[in-house]
């Protein structure tokens, strides 16, 4: 017997061992989590599915009370995530005014609670599940000890469920569990916190220079009135300049991503630079097996990466060849003239514009600016589509 072939038996048995470890560890957990649930029991909670489901469904939601549970107390969403998300699901989902002025209030607490629900689980990450999970425990045996045999049983039974729901993306229960729920809301609530503060500290710095931008201030240099008066507020409320910091980062990177799908146009590149990056584009994706026509969704999302990842290197690697100090100068100065003209409208293209001005700050090499590189995959499209038609 070869010790290649040896070796694989034993990696073999070690994966059945730990799989039986793992089987024997879940009906452990189990058989205590039945135990604890014996008030529940006896009360017939058990007796049936319906009833089961019934007692689960009163467990879940009796779970809010459990928050400031020591066991709970530090448990937390990060709230600028939790702002975010929210942001992002009531944007896309409120429904119309009008429709929601027509809804009874039960209906419209219905509405606040399915679209929070939506923002929370993207946030319900493995490790924040394994934390709840592991807290939970704790909070049993500590109510097992203290002898609060119903509490004791509604933890239990909440825990089964969560258990048997995770990983079941189509009965999903966690958030329905309104004790996750209240450490959402808690998130929510600092966010909103630091959101009006942030806008009553860039209300008083704006007047320190009139119409200058959120984006403007953090990219000024710190000798700057605005920055000085920001960094004072700053002082006053601990965690206000970071807020600002990621509310700053996010719309950046989300108006360098309108730059790649072309949303704002900057014109940069001459055609002959276009015709030539295209010709590239197209040439290193064959080399690499993948067809040049074919659209990110169409392919396996790795490649789907693969692609847009040779793509990007292909716009850099070019920007690179090309960049001479009076091609950088050139670029800088025709990207700034355009971002000052879109900066005048108002609305998210006026803001985008602002804040992709901020970053023009220092000038770099260009293969180093995400908005030069975009901009060259955006403007080379159209050309790289005809060279592939021909």
């Amino acid at each position: 017997m070869s010790k290649q072939k040896l070796s694989k038996e034993k990696r073999k048995a070690k994966q059945k061992q730990h799989q039986r470890h793992a089987r024997e560890e879940r009906e452990r957990q189990k058989a205590a989590l039945t135990r604890d649930m014996e008030y529940l029991a006896e009360l017939g909670a058990l007796n049936s599915e319906k009833a089961f489901s019934e007692a689960a469904f009163d467990a879940l939601y009796q779970s809010a009370e459990w928050r400031n549970e020591r066991e709970f107390a530090n448990l937390s969403f990060d709230a600028f995530e939790a702002g975010q998300s929210a942001n992002r699901v009531w944007g896309e989902k409120t429904p119309p005014p009008e429709k929601i002025e027509r809804m009874s209030e039960e209906d419209r607490d219905d509405l606040e609670f399915d679209l929070n629900s939506q923002a929370l689980a993207p946030l319900l990450a493995p490790e924040w599940k394994r934390k709840l999970l592991e807290q939970m425990s704790r909070f049993r045996q500590r109510l097992r000890a203290e002898r609060k045999w119903e509490t004791l049983a509604q933890a239990a039974l909440v825990e089964m469920s969560l258990r048997a729901s995770d990983g079941d993306k189509e009965h999903d229960i966690w958030t329905m569990c309104m004790l996750a729920y209240a450490i959402f809301m808690d998130a929510l609530d600092e966010y909103e916190q630091q959101a009006e503060a942030a806008e009553v500290v860039l209300e008083s710095t704006q007047e320190t220079i009139k119409g200058a931008t959120l984006e403007e201030i953090l990219a000024a240099p710190e000798s700057h009135p605005a920055v000085q008066g920001l960094m004072q507020a700053v002082k006053s409320k601990p965690g206000l300049f970071d807020f600002f910091q990621r509310g700053a980062e996010k719309m950046i990177k989300e108006a360098e991503f309108a730059v790649w799908k072309g949303e704002i146009g900057l014109g940069l590149f001459t055609t002959a630079e276009l015709e030539q990056l295209g010709s590239r584009v197209v040439n290193t994706m064959r080399t690499a097996g993948m067809d040049p026509q074919s659209e990110p969704g169409q392919a396996h999302q790795k490649i789907a990466a693969r692609a847009a990842e040779l793509i990007y290197d292909t716009a850099a690697d070019l920007l690179d060849e090309m960049d001479t100090p009076e091609r950088r100068a050139a670029l800088y100065a025709k990207a700034r003239q355009r971002l000052d003209e879109l900066a005048r409208q108002k609305g998210t293209a006026g803001a985008y514009a602002a804040g992709l001005r901020a970053v023009l700050h220092e000038e770099k090499a260009p293969s180093e600016n995400e908005v030069f590189v975009y901009a060259f995959i955006s403007e080379m499209r159209p050309a790289a589509q005809e060279r592939v038609e021909k």
